[in-house]
């Protein structure tokens, strides 16, 4: 993507959004957000992912784009929606002019995750009927307790967005897990410190 200007956060697994509203604004500075927005040209924005959930936003009304960065503490703190609130607010986007790219991330068949991740969704109120379809318990082994849980990320985001506005057949989906594909991607929860990471980029056009 041949633009300029490449704006890169400093991730903290948080629901905070960072706005870019000029050229100006898109410096070296890494600031603390889990998103970022901007509806100028020659800026792109990006996020930084190793098993957590890439999404790419496009505004096809007012040019607005977003990247997002959702791990399942961002996930649980609404950093999707959070994201649409402020371009809609900055830029006047329509939940329903938008375009979402998932990108690949760990999915539900290599996300294993403990009850204190059920109990941190459940403290942030998301609805139990949620909860019950993006976490799946595993058959439990002998002398386990209390059994595994997976997560299904992507499919909470996918959910959150939808819930937002955003309308269902223009979200796609890659569908790829970062832990099944490690000759071609990079998993932190399969490689650890030796994982890399993905960028995910955007800009207007």
């Amino acid at each position: 993507m041949d633009t300029p200007h490449v704006v890169v956060l400093a991730q903290v697994h948080g629901n905070d959004v960072v706005v870019i509203r000029t050229e100006a604004e898109a410096t070296t500075e890494r600031r603390k957000a889990d998103a970022v927005a901007s509806q100028v040209r020659d800026v792109s924005v990006s996020v930084r992912v190793a098993d957590c959930v890439p999404l790419l936003i496009a505004d096809s009304t007012t040019g607005a784009v977003a990247a997002v960065h959702a791990g399942w503490r961002g996930t649980a703190a609404r950093v999707a929606p959070a994201t649409l609130d402020a371009i809609r607010r900055e830029f006047g986007t329509r939940a329903e002019d938008l375009v979402v790219a998932i990108g690949p991330s760990i999915r539900r068949c290599c996300y294993e995750v403990g009850s204190d991740v059920v109990d941190a969704f459940a403290a942030a109120r998301h609805e139990r009927y949620l909860i019950d379809r993006w976490f799946v318990a595993l058959p439990r082994r002998s002398g386990e307790e209390p059994p595994k849980l997976r997560l299904d990320v992507a499919g909470a985001n996918r959910d959150q967005l939808i819930l937002a506005g955003v309308r269902e057949e223009n979200i796609h989906d890659c569908a790829l897990c970062t832990a099944m594909h490690l000759d071609v991607l990079t998993s932190y929860r399969a490689e650890r410190e030796k994982a890399g990471r993905l960028f995910a980029v955007i800009a207007r056009r």
